[in-house]
């Protein structure tokens, strides 16, 4: 019935006799809107794609100038599949080193043991205990990734569902590469890197963005 309707709606967008049903030269014309509507799509995505990059750009050289442990989680928040999400997480790194150099041996000893936890309680107790200490930063952004974790299992129970078959994720890794995405390696292994790249589709799509294939 919604199918019917839907034809029907438009034949009669496009001053054909309105029967619900679609005719031979009726399907070569709504393919080829089809098609137009596909490209006009794709065309949107890229600019769209192109509007973030400069704006990843600028916050990143603004995170360059600065150089501080905050601009660098403010670029990984804003951007968390960006270009520079690798030197930004390596900078992040190199300020705790820093920090452990510089931190009291006691409050590094309960820091390396709330990391090795690695749970939202963990960073609490240090933030609660430790509320201006030398891992403060990486403690909140630890505690911010870990309360807005997606739902992961019911994720991928859904992409399993739909890329339940090996070749079909291969498939789907390959046109992630081909849209330029950088899913990584194509072996129909969905790793960090695939997810990344699901990501910028969904992101540059205007679609929930999961890092899930629905």
């Amino acid at each position: 019935r919604g199918t019917r309707g839907g034809i029907r709606s438009w034949q009669e967008d496009n001053n054909h006799f309105v029967s619900g049903y679609l005719n031979r030269p009726q399907l070569v014309m709504l393919n080829a809107q089809a098609e137009d509507r596909r490209a006009e799509l794709e065309a949107e995505a890229e600019a769209r794609a192109r509007l973030e990059a400069a704006r990843e750009g600028t916050v990143w050289r603004r995170a360059e100038r600065t150089d501080t442990p905050e601009a660098y989680r403010s670029y990984l928040e804003r951007f968390p599949d960006g270009t520079y999400v690798e030197d930004a997480q390596e900078r992040l790194r190199q300020f705790e080193r820093q920090a452990r150099r510089e931190a009291r041996a006691e409050e590094r000893l309960f820091w390396d043991e709330v990391r090795q936890n690695g749970s939202a309680e963990s960073y609490r107790l240090y933030l609660q205990r430790y509320p201006n200490g030398s891992f403060v930063g990486e403690a909140q952004a630890s505690l911010a990734e870990l309360e807005a974790q997606v739902d992961t299992d019911r994720l991928t129970a859904i992409e399993n569902q739909v890329l339940g078959n090996p070749v079909i994720r291969l498939l789907a890794e390959r046109r992630l590469a081909e849209l330029g995405l950088d899913p990584g390696r194509v072996d129909g292994q969905f790793d960090e890197n695939t997810r990344r790249a699901v990501r910028r589709f969904q992101r540059a799509r205007d679609i929930e963005v999961t890092g899930y294939v629905d």
